[in-house]
């Protein structure tokens, strides 16, 4: 608007945002309406007006076209914040399936050794899934006697250590 950058606008600048920028053709703000709008800016008819006094007559009509409800850049906001907060939700449901899978794991591993430990010492039953190998290469080179006092290595020859 204010093309020269004085802080001052004059008719002309007025007139080429009006036609160039906001694209109003003379068929709906005739050269007559534009000339009496500005004479309505400028009271004092000395040809210029000051940039703010441009904005504040500019907010005088704000009521005419403001439009009922909140603004753009309120909805706009409120679903970045909705957004952000379902984001928060689904990480946070995400952190609390995560720790129970661990809690689950850590309780059948406690259970799995408690039996071990039990049929180890004799005070309950053998249970031959407690005595499941890990590691244990699948060639069957090494495998272990699941008889609860008794847990030695027999090698494939028959030996036993």
């Amino acid at each position: 608007m204010d093309a020269d950058f004085s802080g001052k606008i004059r008719f002309s600048e007025l007139q080429s945002m009006v036609r160039e920028q906001f694209r109003v053709p003379p068929s709906q703000l005739s050269e007559g309406e534009l000339q009496a709008v500005w004479r309505a800016m400028d009271q004092e008819g000395v040809g210029v007006i000051a940039a703010g006094d441009f904005g504040h007559f500019m907010r005088r009509g704000e009521h005419v076209h403001a439009r009922p409800g909140p603004a753009k850049a309120e909805v706009l906001q409120q679903a970045v914040a909705e957004q952000g907060s379902a984001r928060r939700a689904d990480r946070s449901e995400a952190e609390r399936g995560r720790r129970e899978a661990q809690r689950e794991e850590v309780l059948h591993k406690r259970s799995r050794a408690q039996k071990a430990y039990d049929a180890l010492w004799g005070l309950a039953p053998s249970d031959p899934s407690a005595w499941k190998t890990t590691g244990v290469l699948s060639t069957g080179a090494l495998s272990w006697d699941r008889t609860p006092l008794c847990m030695t290595a027999v090698m494939p020859g028959g030996l036993s250590e």
